[in-house]
């Protein structure tokens, strides 16, 4: 390849103009050791750009992680949610109510009375 078309490529590739053939051709050619001083930095960016795409996870490991890290809730611990929402509602309902029970217990009035007549009325 001519080095004036390595340069309309990497115009194209800088402007990102290029198509994805072109980046394959430049990630070729950079990857070949004998190129003019002037293309050592852009060599240095398509070797970077090659070991990131070695480097770079399956799709499918980073699913099986996002599984791992994220799982559905577990039927026992739904159930166990709702038996403590209950018991809360049942808990409070028996404080309401004995509270209330105990403002309104009213208590006999003890009156002494003398005539036995009255004390039967």
């Amino acid at each position: 390849m001519d080095y004036k078309d390595l340069d309309i490529l990497l115009e194209k590739y800088l402007n990102g103009q290029s198509s994805l053939e072109e980046e394959r051709q430049l990630k070729v050619i950079f990857s070949k050791e004998d190129l003019p001083a002037r293309y050592t930095s852009y060599k240095e960016i398509f070797s970077f750009t090659i070991k990131q795409a070695r480097l770079a996870p399956d799709a499918g490991i980073e699913e099986g992680i996002q599984k791992k890290i994220t799982p559905g809730i577990s039927r026992k611990r739904w159930m166990r949610g709702i038996a403590a929402s209950v018991l809360i509602i049942l808990l409070s309902g028996a404080v309401y109510f004995s509270s209330s029970w105990a403002e309104n217990k009213t208590y006999a009035s003890v009156k002494e009375v003398e005539n036995p007549e009255e004390a039967y009325c």
